[in-house]
């Protein structure tokens, strides 16, 4: 998924797409604005790159040349859906923060 928010521009600074992306193991590749680096990690989730067009073009590239990488941030994404947005997780932050703030 190329999320290609220009980085002087925080409109969405924390896309609910990424996870989404996530959720189905599809990688992101993205430009380091708002929270964005903090939904991805860099080789790791995803691939965050410069506002460029060459920077999205390099990074496509190696995603369609680089079969390991792929697959590694594919089976990463759905690990770490799971381990922070899954619904179970959401619910549990969710009670904890009603207990915590609102009891």
């Amino acid at each position: 998924m190329l999320l290609t928010t220009p980085t002087d521009n925080n409109a969405d600074a924390t896309p609910l797409v990424i996870a989404e992306s996530m959720s189905v193991g599809v990688p992101v590749i993205s430009t380091r604005v708002g929270g964005v680096p903090e939904l991805i990690e860099d080789r790791r989730t995803g691939l965050l790159c410069e506002d460029s067009a060459d920077a999205f073009r390099q990074s496509i590239l190696e995603f369609s040349t680089d079969d390991v990488l792929y697959n590694e941030l594919v089976n990463n994404t759905k690990l770490e859906f799971n381990r922070r947005f899954s619904a179970d997780v959401t619910f549990s932050k969710t009670i904890d923060a009603i207990l915590k703030y609102c009891i």
